[in-house]
C-alpha cells in the first residue's frame, strides 16, 4: 500500500472512531423535539467555518419538509431579523459558544419571540 493510501486510511479511521464516540444526550432529543414542535421555520445562524455546517443544517431540513432559512449573524442586524417570526425555532451554531455576532443575534431574536433557541457548539 502506498504512503498516500496509508495516510488516507489512518484518516478514515481516525473519523470512523470519532463519529462512534460521539454521546447523544437528553439535549439531542430535545433538540428533535423542538424542530417537531416548530409551527413556524426553523431559522438557522452561524458563521465562519460553522457556517458552512449550519447552512447544511438548514438545507437538509428544507429537502425534508422542514421550512427553514439560514441567516448570517452580520446580516441579522442590518435588516434579516425581519424573517424570524414568534412561531420560528433559533438554531445556533458556534465552535466556541462565544461567537460575538451569533451571541448578539440571539439576543436580538428574543426580542421577536421566537418560540426555541437550541445552541450547537
Amino acid at each position: 500500500m502506498t504512503e498516500i493510501r496509508e495516510r488516507a486510511k489512518k484518516i478514515l479511521e481516525a473519523e470512523a472512531a470519532a463519529i462512534q464516540a460521539v454521546q447523544l444526550s437528553s439535549a439531542f432529543d430535545e433538540a428533535i423535539r423542538a424542530i417537531e414542535a416548530c409551527r413556524g421555520k426553523v431559522i438557522v445562524t452561524s458563521m465562519g467555518k460553522a457556517g458552512f455546517s449550519a447552512q447544511r443544517f438548514a438545507a437538509v431540513l428544507c429537502s425534508t419538509g422542514t421550512p427553514a432559512v439560514f441567516v448570517h449573524p452580520g446580516e441579522a442586524a442590518h435588516g434579516d431579523m425581519g424573517v424570524i417570526g414568534q412561531e420560528d425555532c433559533l438554531f445556533a451554531f458556534s465552535t466556541s459558544g462565544k461567537t460575538r455576532e451569533v451571541v448578539e443575534m440571539v439576543e436580538l431574536s428574543r426580542h421577536l419571540g421566537p418560540h426555541k433557541v437550541i445552541a450547537i457548539t
